[in-house]
């Protein structure tokens, strides 16, 4: 889910800066082009923030760190719940851990 709100944002991003840029070049503002560039850099710093505040670990490194239950909830995220020690295993499995 949280990639899907990265991709639509990016997508929301770009449709942002082409609108502005086609008012900028029937307005005729000169150089709107650094306005766009630092627009994109705009929403750049605010995915990261985000993805700071709101990313989460990934089920790899808590099977490292020795933590399975932690594994174990990530993975229900994204899995339903018969499948999540069967992922699991294939996360042992494909590190060797």
């Amino acid at each position: 889910m949280l990639g899907l709100f990265f991709s639509f944002g990016k997508v929301i991003g770009v449709l942002v800066v082409i609108a502005f840029e086609l008012i900028f070049d029937a307005v005729g503002v000169p150089l709107g082009w650094r306005v766009i560039l630092s627009m994109t850099a705009v929403f750049s710093i605010l995915q990261a923030i985000l993805i700071f505040f709101f990313g989460s670990d990934t089920p790899t490194e808590m099977i490292e760190k020795g933590n399975q239950e932690a594994a174990k909830n990530i993975i229900k995220k994204f899995y339903f719940e018969e499948y999540v020690d069967e992922v699991l295993n294939e996360y042992k499995q494909e590190y060797d851990m």
